[in-house]
């Protein structure tokens, strides 16, 4: 669960707090899985003003990366087909960025925002 400015990571299955962490950039938008170069550990990833975070079950920010403006819209897929999903992020500067850890793979010019991002199969 987030707010403008904060995160709540909740364990339903034992009705406790996980954590509650301020977010400093703001949240814009939130997703959860594993990514490249942390396949091991889901994350809670984060998209705020400019920056990209990811939070992992102890909240320590485990990965941080910039944007060139707001992150409207995240999603995680299998991009290069190598079985590890890549971070997919759309900005309110009508780019759609896809990240493998910290490099851009692949940068793509949109009419407008991306307001909605979707993984899908082949």
């Amino acid at each position: 669960m987030a707010s403008a400015n904060t995160l709540l990571a909740f364990d339903v299955e034992k009705n406790s707090e996980k954590f509650y962490k301020e977010v400093s950039d703001g949240v814009s938008v939130i997703s959860f899985g594993t990514m490249y170069g942390f396949e091991e550990q889901p994350l809670a990833i984060i998209g705020g003003n400019c920056s990209i975070q990811g939070f992992d079950e102890s909240s320590n920010e485990v990965y941080w990366n910039v944007t060139s403006d707001k992150v409207t819209a995240i999603c995680l897929s299998d991009i290069d087909g190598n079985n590890i999903l890549e971070l997919i992020v759309g900005s309110d500067d009508n780019y759609i960025r896809v990240f493998k850890n910290e490099e851009i793979l692949y940068e793509i010019s949109e009419a407008g925002p991306t307001k909605c991002l979707c993984s899908m199969s082949k």
